[in-house]
């Protein structure tokens, strides 16, 4: 694995707009043999979409496109 880990992001629908809201980072993790995963509560219900990208020091890749989760 040539990065030193990942970033987790997580956005926040907004059903009146029909769009997500800005993204916020939040999970680390270090480098994966076959899967990743991070725990990290939501406070209300509602939909969210969570994204990944491999990180290496400063260099980040792109933000791979997210998974869909409704919390009711």
């Amino acid at each position: 694995d040539p990065y030193a880990g990942y970033e987790i992001r997580r956005e926040t629908y907004n059903k009146k707009k029909k769009t997500y809201g800005s993204a916020t980072v939040v999970a680390s993790a270090g480098p994966c043999a076959l899967t990743c995963s991070a725990t990290n509560t939501v406070s209300k219900r509602g939909t969210y979409r969570y994204s990944v990208r491999a990180v290496n020091g400063t260099l980040a890749g792109a933000w791979k496109p997210g998974n869909d989760v409704t919390v009711r």
